[in-house]
């Protein structure tokens, strides 16, 4: 029997560290408007690589944080909660950085925008 474990998709190559790239982000709001649904996607990799992602109101603070040491799969799914604003209802941006042995530098970058309408 084989010990091996395939996480991804054997037709697809893995990538050496400097090919990795995010290829999509996504964030979908839960009807609560406090958490968002993110999905994010990397090429397939050979060595296992890091994500900062946050989001924030857009010409405010972060509102959420999430690290990611050495990603095992290159699909991935998290919820965000989102922290210390009294109205969640508006506009945000959400970056994931991708990096490896400098998380000043990151070696690939992926932003996006969504909102959260107003709660009835």
């Amino acid at each position: 029997m084989s010990s091996n474990i395939f996480f991804f998709d054997i037709d697809e190559p893995l990538r050496p560290p400097a090919e990795v790239e995010i290829t999509a982000l996504t964030a979908e709001p839960y009807p609560d408007g406090s958490r968002v649904r993110l999905t994010l996607k990397i090429t397939p990799f050979q060595q296992r690589p890091n994500l900062e992602i946050y989001a924030r109101k857009v010409g405010g603070p972060v509102v959420a944080e999430l690290s990611v040491i050495e990603s095992m799969t290159p699909n991935l799914e998290f919820t965000l909660h989102l922290r210390g604003v009294a109205e969640t209802a508006g506009d945000y941006v959400l970056r994931a950085e991708l990096y490896y042995a400098d998380r000043a530098s990151p070696q690939h970058s992926r932003e996006i925008t969504f909102s959260i309408p107003a709660q009835d």
